[in-house]
C-alpha cells in the first residue's frame, strides 16, 4: 500500500523533492545534511549499516559495494564521529577486515586526526589500546 499525501501534487507543493508521492517538506521528516551539503537518510546508525556493506562487498568479491560503502562511510564519519556510533563501526572495520585492507581505516584514522576530542573518551582510549599501530598513526600526525 502506497500513502499518498493529501495535498500532493507533484511540482507544484514539493518542488520535486518527493520520494513516492510524499513531500518532504509537509509530510516526512526533512533529511539532515552533512557539512558539504549532501543528504543523510539516516544518522549516525548508518556507520555500522555502511561497515557491514563493506564486509559483504569484500566477501563477495564486490568492488562497487565495497567503494560505495568506503565513501558514504567516510562523509557520514566527517558528521557522525561524536558518537557512540562511531567507536562501534570503527571496531567492526578492525575486526571484520584484513589488516592491510585500508579502505575504512583510513577514514577512521584521518577522523581521529582530524577531532583530537575524540580521543579523550575512554571508550576511544580501550579501542586505541588495542590498535597500537593506528594510534602510533595518530601521534605521529599530531606531531607534525
Amino acid at each position: 500500500m502506497i500513502n499518498i499525501c493529501e495535498h500532493h501534487t507533484c511540482g507544484h507543493d514539493c518542488n520535486h523533492d518527493c520520494d513516492r508521492m510524499m513531500c518532504y517538506v509537509h509530510c516526512r521528516k526533512p533529511k539532515t545534511t552533512d557539512t558539504q551539503g549532501n543528504a543523510h537518510t539516516a544518522g549516525p546508525s548508518q556507520l555500522l549499516v555502511h561497515s557491514k556493506l563493506y564486509t559483504i562487498g569484500d566477501k563477495y568479491e564486490t568492488p562497487g559495494l565495497k567503494e560505495l560503502a568506503r565513501e558514504k562511510f567516510c562523509r557520514t564519519c566527517k558528521d557522525f564521529w561524536e558518537g557512540e556510533d562511531f567507536i562501534m563501526a570503527a571496531e567492526h572495520a578492525y575486526t571484520t577486515t584484513m589488516d592491510e585492507d585500508e579502505g575504512l581505516r583510513m577514514c577512521i584514522k584521518e577522523t581521529s586526526i582530524r577531532n583530537k576530542g575524540l580521543l579523550v573518551r575512554p571508550d576511544v582510549k580501550g579501542f586505541l589500546a588495542e590498535r597500537p599501530e593506528l594510534m602510533y598513526e595518530i601521534l605521529i600526525n599530531a606531531t607534525q
